[in-house]
């Protein structure tokens, strides 16, 4: 079992793939993509934490999204997602934020303070970079594929020795 860690998928949301130069053709091709990329590498017995805007969409759409991914879902709601009683309803365990593993604080938006010893994982901000100890996990940043959790404290920790 192995844990994951991803942001800002957005299925469904047309105008991201022109916002965040997704490349992709359509909203189709792009949600056919992610959900072929994570059940590439997400097995059903594995864990992922989404750092939230999971779709765009009704709430139909959400859920048939959801169960054609594998694993166990945990979502820390974003700034477009349906409430907390409507993500439940699809099938995702809420969380609330930011949420800390050891020394990793999981949030939805880059955190402006960080504390000493730790590293922020965030997602909001897309194609950008947040300075400082963040570790953007947008799917524009991981090739649209959820990236294990042990690679991010690896990641973190390079950062903490060499700052």
């Amino acid at each position: 079992m192995t844990t994951y860690v991803t942001s800002d998928t957005h299925f469904c949301h047309y105008n991201i793939i022109r916002f965040s130069r997704r490349p992709f053709r359509n909203t189709n091709h792009m949600n056919e993509s992610m959900v072929q990329n994570w059940n590439s590498t997400v097995k059903e017995s594995d864990t992922v934490i989404h750092l939230g805007d999971f779709a765009l969409s009704n709430l139909r759409d959400i859920k048939y999204i959801r169960n054609r991914l594998n694993g166990k879902i945990y979502l820390i709601l974003g700034n477009h997602d349906k409430s907390r009683r409507s993500m439940e309803e699809a099938g995702f365990m809420v969380m609330s934020q930011p949420h800390q593993i050891e020394n990793l604080l999981l949030s939805h938006r880059p955190m402006e303070d960080v504390p000493e010893g730790y590293v922020n994982i965030h997602g909001h901000i897309h194609e950008k970079f947040y300075n400082g100890y963040h570790i953007n996990v947008c799917v524009e940043h991981t090739n649209y594929i959820p990236v294990s959790l042990d690679s991010l404290f690896r990641r973190a920790d390079l950062m903490l020795r060499w700052g």
